[in-house]
Parts: structure tokens; sequence; C-alpha cells
């Protein structure tokens, strides 16, 4: 029996080595955080609470803590700092709403989607009315709550919002910007999902075809547009084109990175 069971407990050299590594990483991890709460400490009895350096050091701090899944500190801190902002700046201060949006993620990840998407909508709202409708950082809500929308398969509730961002870039950047192109296949990648796969092919492939003829087929631009081009001619049964467009993209990388890198990009070609 003793035999037996030292058999059932040995692991293979591959499963040590993973433990170790493990092991390894949160060792680091935690050497990590304690260097980032000295580190904080010190700036904070050196410039004081408020200082944009302390807070600085505090929200680093945080997004270990988040990287680690500790949630329950992030929050934490992270709503330490909205206060100390707005305290020092006030409510409606475009840095106090600025820490208020890293507080999202921890929301969504400590309370779950509806209080994310809650928080976010009245989030968009407050920065809409101290800043505008078309200020940067607003525009970065209406793209977090768009990104928020998809990855929960809410198109209909994200199309819009990807519209609006696609809007908003043209006027300031113009067609070409990478942003604007970016938010053209947030477009396209809704209508995929509603079903509308005439509409979303039309959308990616001017938004391919621009990306290719501004920034050349090796940017990352394009090689995003692409890829989802290659998704939605595959729903719509042109394996040939998908398959062409996957091909192109791995080598492309290939060509970058080596042989060994992205084997998801890799396996599109077995």
């Amino acid at each position: 029996m003793a035999s037996e069971n030292n058999h059932l407990a040995t692991h293979s050299p591959e499963e040590a080595l993973v433990a170790e590594s493990q092991r390894e990483l949160a060792v680091e991890e935690e050497y990590k955080l304690r260097e980032l709460g000295v580190h904080v400490e010190k700036q904070r009895e050196t410039l004081g609470e408020s200082h944009p350096n302390t807070l600085e050091a505090m929200h680093d701090l945080s997004l270990e803590y988040q990287f680690t899944e500790q949630w329950e500190k992030a929050e934490k801190l992270q709503r330490r700092i909205i206060e100390t902002r707005k305290q020092a700046l006030g409510d409606t201060h475009p840095d106090t709403l600025r820490s208020m949006i890293d507080l999202a993620p921890i929301i969504y990840a400590c309370e779950g989607d509806e209080a994310g998407e809650k928080f976010s909508l009245d989030l968009l709202a407050t920065r809409e009315t101290a800043l505008g409708s078309s200020h940067s950082d607003t525009l970065e809500s209406v793209e977090q709550l768009a990104i928020s929308y998809e990855n929960d398969k809410k198109c209909d509730q994200a199309l819009p919002l990807y519209e609006r961002l696609e809007k908003a870039n043209t006027l300031v950047h113009g067609l070409e910007h990478h942003e604007t192109m970016e938010a053209s296949c947030g477009i396209a990648r809704m209508l995929l999902m509603q079903g509308r796969l005439d509409e979303a092919r039309e959308k990616q492939n001017g938004t391919y075809e621009r990306s290719v003829a501004k920034h050349g087929p090796e940017h990352d631009c394009t090689l995003a547009a692409a890829a989802d081009l290659a998704r939605i001619a595959r729903a719509q049964g042109d394996v040939e084109v998908a398959a062409k467009l996957e091909k192109a993209n791995a080598d492309l990388y290939v060509a970058r990175f080596g042989e060994d890198f992205h084997t998801g990009v890799l396996r599109q070609m077995d």
C-alpha cells in the first residue's frame, strides 16, 4: 500500500517544473508587493498623502493587488485614492474621475457584471456632464463600457457605443487613425454577433483595406483587422479567404518573432 501511495504521489518532470515555476512566481509577486508597499509609505512620509507621486505609487500597488487577485485590498486602496483626490481636487476634477475608472474592473470582479455596468454608466454620465460628450476621458468611459458589453455578449448595447466612438474619433483624428479603425472593428464584431454577416463583412473589409493602405500589412492595427475579417469570412463560409488571411497573419508573426511565437496564430495554419 505504501509503495502504491508513493507511486500516486509521484509527479512527472513536466508537473514538477510547473509546480516549481508557480512557487517562484508566488515568491516574486510577494516580493514585488512588499517593495511597492514600502515605496508607498516612503512617498507618503516624504511628500504627503495627496501628492501626485504618492497617489501614483498607490495606484501601482492597487494594480499589483489586482494582478494577484487580491481584490478587497485593491478596492480599499483604489477607493482611498479616489477620496484623497476628491478632497484635494473636487469630485468632478478629471484626475478624480480618472481614478474612478480604475475602480471599474475591481467592481466587476468583486460585485459582478450588473454592479460593474451600473458603476460604469454612472461614471460615463458624470464625465459627460463635467467634461463634455467628446472629451477624451469621456470617450475612454464609452470604450470601457463597450468592451464590457462585448465581453458579456451584449451586442445590442455595445454596438451604439462603438458607433459613437467611431464617429467621435473620425471627427478628431480622421478615418485612418488607429483609434477610429479599432472602433470600426468593434462595429463589425457586433454586426457579426447579431448575425448581420454581409454588413459585418463590408464594414470590416473597408477597415482592413484602409489599414493596409495607411499602415501597411505588418502594422498591429492591420493584423487585428485581418484577424477579425477572417472570422467574419469563416462565418460566411468563405473558407478560402479566411485561410489566406490567417496564413498571412501567421507568416508575419513568425517573421517578426520566430517560429515558436504565438502558437494560437500558428494553429490557424493547420
